[in-house]
């Protein structure tokens, strides 16, 4: 099998509300740069006093909720899809973030701005209670889990 063979192919790692969702093998590469970004630069710079196996955990763990927060985003996009009476072949996660695969095109304009906000509104949804949850541990010793949420809601505000 060559390489490029190798990296056109897809991991089915669940379904969610009936919808395949995969991983391209890219995303392993943006997961280990994502985790090691937020462990050896992000919480170091933001969060000193945490240790560099925390900083590892955080990371990894921060990294997976960034990809859950893609999934959700996408997910956004879908479930209104199936709302207008479309099909959703499968999501898959990949190195720049996350594609909904729809069976067809939205039948009115309304639709397909239905569809195209959706997923947008769920990321703002997610920035919110990130925030919140970094208000929340502002009052705490747990400086490192603030700022890895104070960065979920920043990233999900982008989205």
């Amino acid at each position: 099998m060559s390489w490029a063979n190798w990296f056109s192919k897809k991991l089915s790692i669940f379904r969610i509300l009936g919808i395949p969702v995969t991983l391209d093998y890219s995303w392993f590469i943006i997961f280990f740069v994502y985790s090691w970004t937020i462990a050896v630069v992000y919480l170091p710079n933001n969060a000193p006093q945490v240790t560099k196996l925390s900083s590892w955990m955080l990371g990894v763990v921060t990294s997976l909720l960034v990809f859950v927060s893609v999934l959700i985003h996408e997910l956004g996009h879908s479930l209104v899809a199936q709302k207008e009476g479309i099909k959703i072949k499968g999501i898959t996660l990949h190195i720049f973030g996350g594609l909904a695969y729809l069976e067809s095109e939205p039948k009115t304009a309304l639709a397909e701005l239905k569809i195209a906000i959706a997923g947008p509104v769920a990321s703002f949804l997610l920035s919110g209670i990130f925030y919140l949850l970094t208000l929340v541990l502002l009052k705490t010793p747990y400086k490192a889990l603030d700022q890895a949420f104070l960065h979920l809601s920043q990233v999900n505000f982008l989205l």
